[in-house]
């Protein structure tokens, strides 16, 4: 794949945008909600909007003929070889009850391919970010996914399943991953679940998780695959459960991971 542009201009920027949205974050006092989306626990807040403009803006001004399929603006140029895919702020409820799991997600794909992505957790002054080819980076330093090698040694992020969603799993499916969940419990050392599919995916990538599954079925794939693609450039292994490759269209549960967790998560989810 021949790129138009090189892969350290599209960091230098994509980093920048991310950083800016997260002064925005620090110097918001208060979050008000300006508008309801799909349900009324589906909000929009000031501070979404405030972090999505500097993003748009500061991408544009470097690069005004990409295209973006941002959260909240929608799809702007989607025919452009270049777009960005951003959600400008994930945890929108965690910031509207004072609960510290905010972040920037955004990623950059060439004529569908992504070839950088961020994700920068504004509470922790983290961002790990990652470049096709190039590897995954925590604050800068190189990293890679965890070495962890066994189950009942394994500390795992899930995404839990609720009928609560923007796209609400029905019954049958809920049934389903909560005994998958059960699954899970009883045969690895600790799962923990933040509500954040980018914080997880992050945290996996740089080898704090040793795994991420999502078993939510609610997540939009613009939320997922910045991070998807920070624990693929991390040598991490993705799929969807059942070990098919994951597409972002026909499903949302994610599974990624470290290779020898992953073919072993396999086998325990799918007997």
């Amino acid at each position: 794949m021949d790129l138009a542009l090189p892969l350290d201009t599209i960091e230098i920027i994509g980093l920048t945008a991310a950083k800016q949205a997260g002064d925005i974050f620090h110097h918001s006092h208060s979050a008000h909600i300006v508008k309801h989306k799909s349900h009324s626990q589906d909000i929009v807040t000031n501070t979404d909007l405030a972090m999505e403009k500097v993003i748009l803006q500061t991408i544009q001004d470097k690069f005004p003929h990409h295209g973006f399929d941002s959260e909240e603006a929608g799809k702007i140029n989607s025919q452009a070889d270049y777009i960005w895919i951003i959600d400008p702020l994930d945890g929108t409820k965690n910031l509207k009850r004072g609960i510290p799991l905010i972040s920037t997600s955004l990623s950059c794909q060439y004529q569908e391919q992504t070839v950088f992505a961020a994700v920068a957790i504004h509470t922790w002054n983290m961002t790990v970010h990652a470049l096709k080819g190039k590897g995954t980076y925590l604050n800068g330093q190189k990293t890679q996914v965890s070495s962890t090698n066994s189950l009942k040694n394994a500390f795992i992020y899930a995404e839990l399943p609720t009928p609560w969603a923007k796209r609400p799993t029905p019954k049958e499916q809920l049934d389903h991953n909560l005994k998958l969940f059960n699954i899970l419990t009883r045969n690895c050392y600790r799962i923990r679940a933040f509500g954040s599919g980018p914080i997880g995916l992050a945290l996996t990538a740089i080898g704090a998780f040793d795994a991420y599954i999502n078993l939510y079925q609610g997540s939009d794939p613009g939320d997922i695959e910045p991070g998807k693609f920070l624990v693929e450039q991390a040598s991490g292994q993705t799929s969807d459960i059942t070990g098919q490759p994951y597409t972002g269209q026909k499903t949302t549960d994610l599974l990624a991971s470290n290779e020898d967790l992953h073919s072993q998560l396999l086998r325990l989810l799918n007997p």
